[in-house]
């Protein structure tokens, strides 16, 4: 007679699968994950002035909505980005 072992937990394409199909594990890691990214950029910008920060922020936020105006043209979702504006 063969006895089949089974195991608990394993990684599969970056996600955790457990034996009751749980993905509690997979949400704790990328909870964990996410502290860790929050806690390098803290500390990459921590010497910072406050109004560093805020020019840098905008300038993702700006980066970041012209890519998305930009998908929503080629997608013809949208016409225009007049709704991108950011004040200095």
């Amino acid at each position: 007679m063969v006895i089949k072992q089974y195991v608990k937990t394993f990684e599969y394409l970056r996600h955790i699968i457990t034996d009751t199909f749980s993905d509690d594990d997979d949400i704790h890691r990328e909870i964990r994950n996410m502290f860790i990214r929050t806690n390098i950029l803290t500390r990459c910008f921590a010497k910072c002035s406050v109004d560093v920060k805020i020019i840098l922020f905008r300038t993702y936020v700006y980066v970041f909505m012209m890519q998305v105006c930009g998908l929503d043209i080629k997608l013809g979702v949208l016409t225009n980005c007049y709704h991108v504006t950011i004040s200095a």
